[in-house]
């Protein structure tokens, strides 16, 4: 039985989760990106740009998270983290109603418990 993790978003007007983190991986409805499978993350680093958090979600395929992008802005977002970053995906923890030391803490811990042999960290 595996227990799923939601984290809600701090808009007035949506009532969908922010994130679920689950046996599968994250479902990161925030940048609209979906299910970022534990198979595909490398491993994590965290990043401060002015007052805000940044969890940047290292992966072994770009290229799939790229072409999930449903707009143009989105795929340039996602481009631009990936060269100050380098990685696409990236959780901005202030968007989130959780505390963004909390949220690395827990997305890491599901992560050991969910990896496999295909994350080479």
């Amino acid at each position: 039985c595996s227990i799923g993790v939601t984290v809600f978003t701090k808009q007035i007007f949506s009532k969908k989760s922010g994130l679920t983190i689950d046996k599968y991986g994250i479902i990161d409805n925030s940048s609209k990106v979906g299910l970022i499978e534990w198979k595909d993350i490398k491993g994590f680093k965290t990043s401060g740009v002015s007052s805000t958090r940044l969890l940047i979600v290292l992966t072994s395929k770009p290229k799939k998270y790229f072409d999930r992008a449903g707009s143009k802005i989105s795929k340039r977002t996602m481009k631009s983290y990936w060269r100050i970053h380098g990685s696409p995906l990236v959780i901005v923890s202030g968007s989130l109603k959780i505390k963004s030391d909390e949220l690395e803490s827990l997305i890491k811990t599901e992560f050991e418990k969910n990896k496999t042999p295909y994350n080479k960290v």
